[in-house]
């Protein structure tokens, strides 16, 4: 301790019993000190009950501070990433032009959503995505000149909901006019059970016509399923 004064020591004691933090004990005298020759010569100090809650909002502050910009930067991150993303998504759908290559994703897509074969003849498929109903017909009419016109809409929805402000939503969402949606009534299974998502817009299921288009589409994503079947990481 021979590198600090006395007077040094005494007011570094004075300061510290008055609760002042080490960096405002290093500001206040305008000397560099590392901490731990600080601890030593506040060794048999005290801490008292206003400096103790001073520290504990120092470090809840810093902590909040460090926490934002973490935030920040994880955000900015993110941001990055999600708008990297973004372009190769772009760069995929760009590049598909071939007619067949509409025709795979419709089958991929009716194989996971669709009606399959049973005592509906027809195409039948629904969803509580819009965007997946808009693929959906924008594909049928790409590859099977499907007219928009042709096709029908149900909308299967909980008994507290509202069939009107539906209808008019899945309305707007798919282009369709109010003459083509279905009369429907709601799910007697959810009488007594409120709906909790108020974002739930109930689920549209999209028909038409089209026993072959539905037999060739089952054909297509079951050839394709057996073909990468066929497909193996061991030589």
């Amino acid at each position: 301790m021979n590198r600090y004064s006395d007077e040094q020591i005494q007011s570094i004691r004075r300061l510290r019993e008055l609760g002042a933090t080490y960096s405002e004990i290093a500001a206040e005298l305008g000397i560099v000190i590392p901490k731990s020759s600080l601890t030593y010569i506040c060794r048999d100090i005290r801490h008292s009950t206003e400096y103790t809650n001073k520290i504990n909002e120092l470090n809840r502050s810093h902590l909040m501070a460090a926490r934002k910009k973490a935030l920040k930067a994880n955000k900015k991150l993110l941001n990055d990433r999600v708008s990297r993303i973004s372009q190769l998504a772009v760069v995929a759908v760009e590049s598909v032009e071939d007619k067949l290559a509409y025709k795979m994703m419709l089958a991929m897509l009716y194989l996971g959503e669709g009606r399959k074969r049973s005592s509906y003849r027809g195409l039948s498929l629904g969803n509580s995505d819009p965007d997946v109903l808009v693929a959906y017909i924008g594909l049928l009419e790409v590859c099977y000149g499907k007219a928009r016109a042709e096709m029908r809409a149900r909308v299967q929805y909980r008994h507290d909901q509202d069939i009107v402000r539906l209808t008019e939503y899945w309305s707007e969402q798919l282009g369709f006019c109010r003459e083509q949606f279905y009369k429907t009534t709601p799910d007697s299974r959810t009488k007594s059970k409120p709906t909790k998502d108020n974002d739930y817009m109930g689920v549209c299921v999209v028909s038409c016509s089209g026993a072959d288009i539905q037999l060739e589409l089952a054909m297509i994503a079951k050839r394709f399923a057996e073909k990468l079947r066929g497909y193996s990481s061991v030589d």
